[in-house]
C-alpha cells in the first residue's frame, strides 16, 4: 500500500498548524487579489520579502521568497505564475514544481506544509497537472503536504483526480 503525503483539509489556510505555509505569487510584487492579497494583510513583512526580489524577472519563476512570521510558522511567496493579466503567461507547472521542491529542500526540518490549490484560482492552472505535481514533490521528498481546499468545485476535481490516480 502506498502512502500518500498529502492530506486535503477543507478549512482556511490559516487554520494550519504546518510550520511552513505557501502561496503562490506572479513575479510583479501586486499580492493584490486572492490568497496573496489576504497574505498580505496579515503579514506585510511577507510582502516586504517579496519586494526584496527583482520586480518583472522572468527568472523568479520557479524561485521563492520568504519571511519568518514566528518562531512557528514561516510563509513562504512561490513565483510560479509569471503575469496576473496575461492568461498565456500566468501559471508555469515548471516553475510550481521547481519552486515547491526548493521550499521542501529549504526548510529540511519541517515535515508539514500547508499551501492552497497553488495555480487553480486566478492564476489559470489545469486541476490534474497541479494536483500530479503536488503528489509527486510531497511523496518524493516524504513530506506531508496539508492542501487546503475550500471552493466546492476544486473538492470534486481534486476527488476525481484521486480516482483517475489509482
Amino acid at each position: 500500500m502506498t502512502t500518500s503525503y498529502v492530506e486535503v483539509h477543507n478549512t482556511s489556510l490559516f487554520e494550519t498548524e504546518a510550520p511552513i505555509l505557501i502561496h503562490g505569487c506572479n513575479c510583479f510584487h501586486t499580492m493584490g487579489s486572492g490568497i496573496a492579497k489576504t497574505i498580505r494583510s496579515i503579514y506585510p513583512s511577507v510582502f516586504q520579502a517579496d519586494l526584496q526580489t527583482i520586480k518583472g524577472h522572468r527568472a523568479k519563476l520557479g524561485a521563492f521568497s520568504y519571511y519568518k512570521v514566528s518562531d512557528s510558522l514561516t510563509v513562504v511567496n512561490l513565483y510560479s505564475q509569471y503575469t496576473w493579466w496575461n492568461k498565456n503567461d500566468m501559471f508555469y507547472n515548471a516553475a510550481f514544481e521547481k519552486g515547491l521542491t526548493g521550499i521542501i529542500l529549504a526548510f529540511p526540518e519541517a515535515n508539514d506544509f500547508a499551501m492552497p490549490a497553488i495555480g487553480l484560482g486566478l492564476a489559470n492552472g489545469v486541476p490534474y497537472e497541479v494536483f500530479s505535481i503536488i503528489h509527486k514533490v510531497a511523496s518524493t521528498h516524504k513530506k506531508t503536504i496539508h492542501l487546503h481546499i475550500i471552493d466546492e468545485h476544486l473538492q470534486r476535481t481534486y476527488a476525481k483526480y484521486l480516482k483517475f490516480e489509482t
